[in-house]
């Protein structure tokens, strides 16, 4: 659907699993994770206060994954 939220899913309640809590360099380090794709940021909203909030974000996927290959991702 082109969201990109941690709290777009409760897997912890689905599947009975915590979500992770190693950083990506540390899921690189042992192996967990890797470098498949890339991510380029096209647009940002901030907040009154110029805080960042969510971002557009065109995925290298293609335009099969997301909305014609964009994202909507939040800061976190």
């Amino acid at each position: 659907m082109g969201i990109m939220d941690l709290d777009l899913f409760d897997c912890e309640r689905a599947l009975g699993v915590k979500k992770l809590t190693s950083t990506k360099a540390q899921c690189l380090q042992t192996g967990e994770s890797s470098m498949t794709h890339t991510m380029v940021i096209t647009a940002a909203h901030l907040d009154v206060d110029g805080r960042r909030v969510r971002y557009r974000v065109e995925n290298s996927y293609g335009v099969g994954a997301g909305d014609k290959g964009f994202f909507v991702m939040t800061d976190r």
